[in-house]
């Protein structure tokens, strides 16, 4: 043992990259352990982004065999390993764990056209109201609705109905768990309660058993099957903890687990979410409510475009790259381009929640250069943003703070700009780069006893971004102008 023992070793599996990361007792980062490996899921031109679930565990293997490498190479002994996965997403599985669909991402829009079914068998307000989750294609009873309707073959011959992380674990520890965390962004939890949802179960051909055992963040798993002793010598002793959902890892490492922080965070989506320690509540119009643990509800809004976004305008248009770029954005006016962007081109999620919209851009001119594309486009999140704020702050401290984190954000500190001035209250960045592999390694601290609250990790935070308030005017009416088209459209 050393000064900084425990070590965790932190698995976050999200959408386009799966990081492995070592943490010591006080939660920060080990140096030179770990990796991050990308990959792509695969996508259609109906709306599909799906992976086979063999192919992700294989490179989550192949993340975890360079940290276990790295932990042997300096004889660094693992206690626990603690794992954060994206929410929302599924897979059907034979009794032995092979796959028998592919695993859909949440951002997998095809099963909107079952939603008008699943509204005549379950009323959407009572739904949420139980779940804690609107009634949209990212959730579970949609997608495997979906599964039956579109893959009937394969869908009959699933046993299980899991999430990566669940899958992953059934593979690594031959044992079925699914926590309250994972199972909150389901859509099938009832939320209050911590148990699934038998209502909602009655209108999808499955039963409760064909779903994992609910277990909290704290449930002690393993050991390892044999072979995976083999491989991952360092791994022998450690104690394997449930996957929770990447988000409130998020809000976890970057500091924000109280009322008073709101995280503001931007990865291949974006978020913005408040956490309590308490019960469960009704989530405000628009928004949901999911959790961290069974002591902890986190509440919030999610938007299916945000570094997404970014990525897709800087592909998509001729546009400069680091400095010059922020440079470029920093010297044009607030909303002085003319342009009103609705960026809906993964889907609509929070506050509206409307499965058809797709995203435009209106008031091109000859003089429109791709970066004032790309600022519209900025600015545009940044009112989906405004709006889940205006939902989701009566629920905070009053004198709460926003925090800025996800890599989609963190390099582009001309957006983290755009953002204060559009919601006109202060940004606080966190210097955390990898929040929720950090959050997932905080919770398993404090599950092991070694941290008494994980809130009280050092928040790490950075520079504050101030909104100016000249910038702050002009966006009110670039607000106003981006509702009156959404409600244009949609008419």
């Amino acid at each position: 043992m050393t000064a900084n023992s425990p070590y965790i070793l932190s698995l976050d599996i999200g959408t386009s990259s799966v990081r492995s990361k070592l943490f010591d007792a006080a939660g920060e980062e080990v140096e030179g352990v770990g990796t991050q490996v990308p990959y792509r899921m695969e996508r259609t031109q109906e709306g599909g982004e799906f992976i086979h679930p063999e192919t992700l565990c294989e490179i989550i293997y192949e993340a975890i065999d360079r940290a276990d490498q790295d932990a042997q190479r300096r004889a660094l002994a693992i206690a626990a390993v603690s794992l954060c996965t994206f929410w929302h997403n599924v897979a059907g599985v034979d009794e032995r764990g092979t796959p028998c669909t592919p695993l859909l991402n949440w951002s997998d829009t095809r099963p909107e056209i079952v939603l008008p079914v699943l509204k005549e068998k379950l009323d959407p307000t009572a739904y949420t109201a139980r779940t804690g989750c609107p009634m949209h294609a990212s959730y579970l009873p949609a997608k495997i609705l979906w599964l039956h309707q579109s893959m009937p073959e394969q869908a009959k011959k699933a046993r299980y109905w899991m999430s990566i992380g669940e899958y992953l674990l059934f593979h690594i520890l031959g044992a079925r768990a699914c926590s309250y965390s994972m199972a909150s962004g389901s859509g099938l939890l009832h939320s209050a309660r911590c148990a699934w949802d038998e209502t909602s179960l009655e209108a999808l051909p499955i039963s409760v058993e064909q779903l994992s055992p609910l277990c909290d963040a704290d449930e002690r798993l393993g050991p390892m099957q044999p072979h995976f002793h083999r491989r991952w010598p360092s791994l022998r002793n450690a104690v394997w903890f449930p996957a929770l959902g990447d988000g409130a890892c998020s809000n976890i490492g970057s500091g924000c687990a109280s009322p008073n922080r709101l995280t503001l965070m931007v990865g291949t989506s974006g978020a913005m979410r408040l956490v309590w320690r308490g019960d469960y509540r009704e989530p405000p119009s628009g928004l949901w409510c999911y959790r961290i643990d069974r002591r902890r509800p986190i509440q919030g809004g999610a938007l299916s475009n945000g570094g997404n976004l970014f990525e897709w305008m800087q592909s998509a248009f001729t546009l400069p790259t680091g400095e010059e770029r922020e440079n470029q954005l920093r010297a044009l006016p607030p909303d002085g381009h003319g342009l009103t962007f609705l960026p809906f081109l993964a889907g609509q999620r929070s506050p509206r929640w409307n499965p058809h919209k797709r995203g435009t851009l209106h008031g091109l001119r000859l003089s429109t250069q791709p970066i004032h594309i790309l600022q519209a486009g900025l600015e545009a999140v940044a009112y989906r943003f405004r709006l889940i704020h205006e939902r989701l702050s009566p629920h905070a401290a009053q004198d709460h703070i926003l925090v800025a984190t996800g890599g989609g954000l963190l390099h582009s500190p001309a957006w983290i700009q755009i953002l204060a001035d559009v919601i006109g209250r202060p940004v606080h960045v966190s210097q955390v780069n990898e929040a929720s592999c950090r959050g997932a390694a905080l919770r398993a601290l404090e599950s092991l006893g070694t941290l008494s609250d994980m809130a009280d990790a050092d928040p790490h935070f950075g520079p504050t971004f101030t909104p100016r308030d000249d910038a702050h005017a002009v966006y009110d009416k670039g607000f106003q102008r981006h509702l009156e088209w959404e409600e244009l459209i949609a008419e």
